[in-house]
């Protein structure tokens, strides 16, 4: 397969939790299955080692299998539908535990989701319990709601994305973060919040105008946006003030990462004379913990830290 990191980092970008919440999608799954008459129809999308269902018509279905037992990986190495009239008698599903054992996979087709960029995340696929031959025009139709989904996945992007930063939008931010510490509930991993603001950012936008300031977000977002790792969360609560969630980390790793962060800001080449500057709250997030709590406290760390003189990193 062509550049599978880039074919990664795009899932990322379009993709920022295993399941979704847009009746869009689950909407047109339904259809899609009642139009093509099939068992099952699926959004499904591999990332490096499992194919998950972001949207599927039918509840019961697995939400997430292995990728190497993924018909779907094998749709997303083509440009063309992928057709599979009877799986028993195909030399790629032959042997795989869904053909030979439950749900007894009999049909598949699979429109490969292609990004504007050229990547394939993964397929709107239909499967069936029976052989089956997929007319042409049934083809045709499949490739055309596959088009519908990655319309609808770009405009969930876009909602979820900070238009000027590119970081995640405050709604989004909440709402994954939430999500995430519910999850960390169960695995007991470390996590921390933070939350930061530019220091006098006023002075920027009365001294040089909004388009200066929004050089500066810009400049902020990309700064920040390097030292997140996979699974930490960064985004823009309004104005120029931040929110990160950090996963998979202690009190003393928190610090550090908060360290690096307002020393990135402090080494920024601005579009001003006047120099840029954070003040950062954090505080430890264990798993189930409530997040309004977090915020309320990583707030107050946050204006300790403007009152014991800024550009500095205060523990709630």
């Amino acid at each position: 397969m062509q550049d599978e990191p880039g074919r990664l980092r795009a899932l990322q970008r379009f993709v920022f939790k295993d399941h979704s919440d847009d009746p869009a999608l689950h909407a047109l799954t339904s259809l899609v299955r009642d139009v093509l008459g099939v068992d099952v129809c699926g959004v499904s999308l591999l990332d490096g080692d499992r194919q998950f269902f972001h949207a599927k018509s039918s509840p019961g279905t697995a939400e997430a299998l292995p990728r190497v037992h993924a018909p779907c990986d094998h749709a997303i190495r083509s440009r063309d539908v992928l057709i599979i009239p009877d799986a028993r008698e195909d030399h790629r599903l032959s042997d795989n535990p869904l053909v030979t054992g439950e749900p007894h996979i009999r049909s598949y087709a699979g429109a490969p989701l292609t990004t504007p960029d050229g990547y394939n995340l993964g397929a709107l696929c239909v499967l069936g319990a029976s052989p089956r031959l997929f007319q042409a025009d049934e083809i045709a139709l499949l490739q055309r709601f596959a088009g519908l989904v990655i319309n609808q996945l770009e405009l969930r992007t876009l909602a979820q994305r900070d238009c000027l930063t590119g970081c995640l939008s405050r709604r989004a931010f909440l709402e994954l973060a939430e999500a995430a510490l519910r999850g960390r509930a169960a695995d007991g991993a470390g996590s921390a919040l933070l939350l930061f603001d530019l220091d006098h950012f006023k002075a920027i936008n009365d001294t040089h105008g909004h388009p200066a300031g929004d050089q500066v977000l810009r400049s902020v977002g990309a700064a920040v946006a390097a030292i997140m790792r996979k699974g930490d969360l960064f985004g823009r609560i309004g104005g120029e003030e931040f929110g990160i969630l950090l996963t998979d980390v202690d009190t003393a790793g928190a610090h550090s990462i908060a360290d690096r962060i307002r020393l990135a800001i402090s080494a920024l080449g601005q579009p001003t004379c006047l120099p840029v500057s954070t003040s950062i709250g954090l505080t430890p997030a264990s798993g189930g913990m409530d997040l309004s709590l977090l915020l309320e406290r990583a707030d107050e760390a946050l204006y300790r830290a403007k009152r014991n003189g800024r550009n500095r990193v205060e523990m709630a």
